[in-house]
């Protein structure tokens, strides 16, 4: 999943003329990189049944994404590796308190409840972000915007509150944690994403995750045998299916159609998670559930409104 800071960089919506095939080709970007990204939480999930855990494959996928983003850069697009040095503490903080704890504390989740339901809970993060901008920056509250956080406030009670004695409290707390820090760090990336490109921001930001988490397990233990073939496997498919290739999709998406109606068709990300989750690890969700997302994902588009 990226960061919602790149969509504000660029702005509500590029003003720039584009044809009717770039605009298609965009909402394709959009809704691919917002399905690769609902795959996570099956990813994540697999893993665990392989004896993966949380902060090893949490390593894997960032470790090795940034060594692949490195040669890669070095390779075609070396513009991206130049960062103004004081910019550079800002990023780094960023991936080290931000995305790392973000995406610890969801995988940390993903132990204790179901894929289908962590990745509705994660749906709250605009509104959050909305709510946070108002805290930081003053942005006014309009009408459309109170209504867009009731709306997505029933639908987490819907879903958090149905059937209480079944869920984990330990996963749900560590959803909503993941859901503060990643609007908390949207809006604290505002300002650096103004005069940094983004391809270089996520360049760095996923470079000091993969530091944090080299800590405390080697990325390359991967290679040495150790895990079974299973596990490989879907370590390199979250790699190279929900994290790299979503990634720079939907920063060409946003090049073509800008970033309201991006973020817009982002809202394919939960639903994605959630038929994935039926498909593959067959998690179903009670009525009231699906109801509760449905009221999410409906407050999703109030926030953004296009």
């Amino acid at each position: 999943m990226l960061p919602s800071q790149v969509a504000d960089r660029i702005g509500h919506d590029n003003e720039k003329t584009v044809t009717e095939t770039e605009k298609i080709a965009g909402m394709v970007q959009a809704i691919l990189a917002a399905f690769a990204y609902g795959w996570i939480g099956v990813f994540a999930k697999l893993a665990y049944q392989e004896g993966v855990g949380a902060i090893e494959l949490l390593s894997y996928r960032f470790g090795l994404s940034a060594l692949f983003l490195w040669v890669f850069s070095l390779i075609f697009e070396r513009r991206t590796i130049f960062c103004k040095p004081s910019h550079l503490p800002v990023v780094l903080a960023m991936g080290v308190l931000g995305y790392a704890t973000m995406s610890l504390s969801y995988f940390y989740a993903l132990r204790f409840i179901s894929a289908s339901l962590a990745a509705l809970i994660l749906s709250l993060m605009p509104s959050t972000t909305t709510l946070l901008a108002r805290f930081f920056f003053k942005e006014p509250f309009t009408l459309r915007k109170i209504f867009a956080l009731l709306v997505t406030f029933t639908g987490a009670c819907l879903i958090i509150g149905f059937q209480v004695g079944y869920i984990d409290w330990r996963g749900i707390l560590c959803v909503l944690f993941a859901v503060f820090v990643s609007a908390l760090y949207s809006i604290m990336g505002q300002r650096i994403m103004k005069t940094t490109p983004p391809e270089t921001v996520n360049l760095y930001v996923i470079t000091a995750a993969g530091l944090v988490f080299l800590f405390f397990h080697n990325p390359l233990s991967l290679f040495h045998g150790s895990p079974s073939w299973e596990a490989i496997l879907i370590t390199l498919l979250l790699i190279f299916v929900s994290t790299l290739p979503p990634m720079f999709l939907f920063l060409a998406a946003i090049e073509k159609i800008g970033s309201a109606r991006t973020m817009m068709l982002g809202c394919g990300e939960p639903l994605m998670a959630v038929v994935a989750a039926y498909l593959v690890l067959g998690e179903r969700l009670a009525p009231l559930q699906i109801l509760g997302g449905t009221a999410i994902i409906a407050g999703f588009f109030l926030v953004r409104r296009i």
